[in-house]
């Protein structure tokens, strides 16, 4: 692949993007690179199903523990916004600690990318 296929597909392929450049914690506590697995998989294709349609993504959840979900789509929200200019993403949450919790998953995703993947903060 040559360098702009290269940067091609980290700019628009989620999963790629996410097993190069993504690190997080695992449950041991390691860092580590972030890996789809299978669950993931299958939420990222209805993703990509939905955003071809064309339609704002709008996707409901039912809660369900250690399947990764959460980080999935805290991650792809931060692929999303470093890669549209002048984009933003919005995560509600029931309550103040759990909004901390959530942009705590972003965060350390974004302190740990390299420097040319960071855009500048304000």
């Amino acid at each position: 692949m040559t360098e702009s296929e290269i940067a091609k597909r980290l700019i628009t392929d989620f999963e790629y993007f996410a097993e190069k450049m993504f690190q997080v914690e695992s449950l041991s506590g390691e860092v580590v690179p972030f890996r789809l697995n299978s669950v993931q998989r299958l939420l990222e294709a209805i993703f990509l199903a939905e955003e071809k349609r064309g339609k704002p993504l709008r996707i409901v959840i039912l809660k369900s523990r250690r399947f990764g979900i959460t980080t999935h789509v805290e991650l792809r929200n931060l692929h999303k916004t470093i890669m549209n200019l002048n984009s933003s993403v919005i995560v509600v949450s029931h309550d103040p600690d759990s909004s901390i919790a959530l942009f705590e998953i972003a965060k350390r995703a974004f302190d740990k990318l390299p420097e040319a993947f960071r855009p500048v903060q304000k």
